[in-house]
This record gives C-alpha cells, structure tokens and sequence, in this order.
C-alpha cells in the first residue's frame, strides 16, 4: 500500500499538473521531510519559492525541516520581486512542487543572482524535463520522489 506522499508524487510523475499536498497535509509533511533531509548537506540559508499556495505550503514544511527562513517570489504587472528582502550572499534552495517551464526556473534563478543570492540547489517534488536541462548544465537538483514511485 502506497503511503499519502508516494501517491501524490505519483499524479505528478503521471502528468498531472500539481500534486493534491493541500489534501493530505501528511503527505506534505512527508514529503517536506524529505526534500530537507535531501538539502541539508547543502547548508541553504534560504528557501526561494514562487507565491502559488502548493509551493508555500511545501516550502514553509522544508523551510522549518531546516530551520530557515523562506521567501516567496511574486509577480505585479510582468514585473518579478521578492515579497521580502533577501540577505545579501544567501545560499538559496529554489524550491516548487515541480518546475513545469524553464521560464519559471530562470526567472526565479535571475531574481536570486541580482538580489546577490547563490543558488545551491533546485528542488521539487520530482524531476522533469526543466530540471533535467538544469542538472545536465551543471546545477543541483534535489528531489522528494523515488522514480520508481
């Protein structure tokens, strides 16, 4: 039997377009458990999520996983900002439930470059094709799901 979390990474690994974490709160949970254990070895000092509620719930679960704080990117008129001030030479944990385009990704690794930010890894519920391009460039990808899942 397939736990809360193994189930919601499933709909995302079958295509769906996100994951129900706001019905099972465990399996957020989990899944936010997971995703900090995986990031610790990184030593993040922030997490970095776009506003949509699925990545605050996620991102608020990992960012307490980790004990530290998080921050939400918002969009106003086309126009990309952080909804709080970023510390200056932050290691940053860019953090969604999955990144679906690269524009999403970029955006959100531009605005940490230019807020003096370092991005130590990119993580998601499961991998995609984004963070395929990503990891294949070099960069950190961290995932929740198991891909045999």
């Amino acid at each position: 039997m397939r736990t809360q979390v193994e189930q919601a990474l499933a709909t995302l690994l079958d295509g769906q377009e996100k994951a129900d974490v706001l019905t099972h709160p465990a399996a957020a949970e989990e899944a936010g458990r997971t995703l900090a254990a995986r990031l610790a070895g990184l030593e993040p000092d922030v997490l970095v999520f776009w506003e949509g509620v699925e990545d605050a719930v996620l991102g608020h679960v990992v960012a307490r996983a980790l004990g530290v704080s998080c921050v939400a990117a918002v969009e106003v008129a086309g126009i990309l900002e952080f909804a709080t001030r970023l510390p200056e030479g932050a290691r940053v944990a860019v953090l969604a439930d999955a990144f679906r385009t690269d524009k999403e990704l970029n955006a959100l690794l531009g605005l940490v470059r230019n807020r003096h930010g370092h991005a130590v890894a990119v993580a998601s519920l499961v991998t995609s094709p984004v963070t395929d391009a990503y990891a294949a460039a070099g960069g950190t990808t961290v995932t929740a799901a198991d891909e045999k899942a």
